[in-house]
């Protein structure tokens, strides 16, 4: 069989979460990155519901991201910084439900730009991962 980018990203997807396994607690922090929208949720994965969720498509951190400047922060696209916003938005919800942990899933992709941006935005929140 072929190895597509596709396939490889799949096979590190499943690779990660047969490890990462999030609790009432302790939720996991899941990370998808489209071509254009970041989308993070917390997830128990003991009942299978999501407790909270944020994405860079809501008008929220895309407006918030605007005002960050590229010095000031060090971001280097407003794609980052939009991810950093809506990170901080879901740590903000996770705070507000009495959640202080969780486990982060990056969804097979690497943890560079968008998505450390957005982990680092849900430890900006108040969580810890």
């Amino acid at each position: 069989m072929k190895q597509t980018k596709k396939t490889i990203k799949l096979r590190r997807h499943r690779r990660i979460r047969s490890k990462v396994v999030g609790t009432a607690e302790r939720p996991r922090i899941s990370v998808f990155k489209s071509t254009r929208y970041t989308y993070l949720q917390a997830i128990d994965d003991a009942t299978g519901k999501t407790i909270a969720y944020a994405s860079t498509r809501s008008q929220k951190p895309a407006k918030e991201a605007k005002v960050v400047t590229k010095g000031k922060e060090g971001f280097q696209t407003a794609r980052m910084a939009a991810a950093f916003t809506a990170g901080k938005v879901l740590g903000e919800q996770l705070k507000a439900a009495h959640i202080k942990k969780g486990v982060f899933d990056r969804g097979g992709f690497q943890y560079t730009a968008i998505v450390k941006s957005a982990a680092e935005g849900v430890r900006a929140g108040g969580i810890t991962l």
